[in-house]
């Protein structure tokens, strides 16, 4: 009806419409810091710490936290709600703005979960467990908020933490790719609806994969070229191998395991913006057995297209 009165009017006045692109301006571009890190059991970096260790262990975290200095923080292996309000409880106007509640084979809810806290307000965050296919049984899922910038861009944010490497490798590896599947779906059915509402939608995946481009031990698994193959930048491309190590190498806890070598595990995905920088932060041994990775990304904001203005046409004289 508006379109249509519009055109009455300027049919009845001898005006014409000029097309909004014309007069539209071009993108600007918002800062925004994402970071994902793999806390280890927070708090207290094992199943059943002791009072003593949880202490321990919060004062360590929040001396990272606040050197990563997120916009967004991606957080893997906390304990619940409750522990991730309490890692971030260090950094002002930081909420947790959702933390996932999967729950393990005998039914009971985890000690893994998924949780993301912002600066921001979503304007829609959830959790979903994975689902299990063909007898292939899928720990956790992900975790999912979706940030407006501005009027016209929406950045949606992905934190996952993909099947481990405990057991066998011919099982491991088909779970990491059974999941990063269901994933990348979950991913196109958002982006096509928030596409519906906003100009400009970006979407940033990142966490604990347990997998690795520089491995040999992974070079037949298709986990993070399925994601780079749908679209996405992976944030280390490039990085020097030796630069984006996330999980050195240390004495096991377990003497029956085989030790390891340094690897990257953790990763960033990016899609619709800017790269500007990539990094693995160095901590304390301590705080955790992985290493913070933290992006700093530049998000198009596409200005609301202004009205189309109405302009006077003279007409022959």
């Amino acid at each position: 009806m508006r379109c249509f009165c519009l055109g009455l009017i300027a049919a009845l006045v001898g005006f014409r419409l000029v097309p909004a692109d014309a007069h539209a301006a071009a993108p600007t571009f918002e800062p925004l810091r994402v970071a994902f890190w793999n806390i280890e059991w927070f708090p207290g970096k094992r199943p059943d710490p002791t009072a003593w260790e949880e202490k321990d262990h919060v004062p360590l975290v929040h001396a990272m936290i606040k050197e990563i200095n997120a916009d967004v923080l991606g957080m893997v292996e906390i304990r619940n709600e409750e522990a991730a309000k309490l890692a971030v409880s260090v950094i002002d106007g930081m909420a947790v703005n959702v933390c996932s509640q999967f729950l393990q084979d005998d039914g009971s809810v985890g000690m893994q979960q998924l949780a993301i806290a912002s600066r921001l307000t979503p304007v829609s965050a959830w959790a979903e467990a994975w689902v299990p296919r063909s007898g292939v049984k899928l720990p956790r899922g992900f975790s999912f908020a979706a940030y407006p910038i501005g009027p016209d861009t929406v950045v949606l944010v992905y934190v996952v933490h993909l099947k481990s490497n405990r057991g066998e490798i011919q099982q491991n590896i088909p779970a990491r790719e059974a999941s990063t599947k269901q994933l990348l779906a979950h991913v196109k059915n958002m982006q096509e609806i928030y596409q519906s509402g906003y100009a400009h939608v970006a979407t940033v995946i990142g966490g604990d994969f347990n997998t690795s481009l520089d491995d040999e031990r992974f070079r037949r698994e298709s986990t993070l070229r399925d994601i780079k193959n749908a679209g996405f930048t992976w944030a280390w491309e490039k990085t020097p191998a030796d630069q984006r190590m996330t999980l050195p190498s240390q004495p096991q806890m377990d003497p029956t395991r085989e030790a390891f070598p340094p690897t990257s595990f953790d990763h960033i995905f990016v899609q619709g913006a800017n790269i500007v920088k990539m990094e693995a932060l160095a901590t304390a041994p301590l705080a955790s057995d992985h290493r913070p990775v933290v992006a700093d990304l530049l998000i198009p904001v596409r200005p609301t297209p202004p009205a189309a203005p109405i302009e006077s046409s003279t007409g022959p004289q």
